[in-house]
């Protein structure tokens, strides 16, 4: 994975090691298919007491607006909360709730359960709240 991340970006870098550490302390399960085949049956396998979040960042872009959307039905039909992090134009029901933006920079809009909540850098790098000065 190191060797995706551009020359120079040595802060990147480190919080890859930071995070594989981590991970390597307590492994995920990983789970190889198709996301909206493989989605239920991952969050069904939780602990009932568990606060469920399904998480994504810049996946969602490498699939069909049809298979977007019923990656969306898919998800909002299960019991967990929906954190997705995707380009400004890869969910376009959360385009109306969109504030402007100062520059054409790339950015990803991260939502929780639908709801617009900021802008974020496509690597990490930043985070800018909507309605927070």
């Amino acid at each position: 994975m190191a060797a995706l991340v551009w020359p120079g970006q040595d802060d990147r870098v480190s919080r890859l090691r930071a995070a594989c550490a981590i991970a390597a302390a307590d492994p995920p399960i990983i789970l190889a298919g198709d996301l909206i085949e493989k989605v239920a049956d991952l969050v069904e396998a939780a602990p009932r007491d568990s606060t469920v979040v399904v998480f994504h960042s810049a996946v969602l872009t490498y699939l069909s607006p049809a298979e977007r959307a019923e990656f969306r039905t898919t998800v909002r039909a299960l019991p967990c909360h929906w954190i997705s992090q995707e380009g400004t134009g890869v969910l376009p029901w959360l385009t109306e709730q969109l504030p402007e933006r100062d520059s054409d920079a790339a950015r990803m809009v991260v939502a929780l359960d639908e709801v617009a909540l900021a802008y974020a850098g496509p690597h990490g790098q930043s985070l800018d709240w909507f309605g927070v000065g």
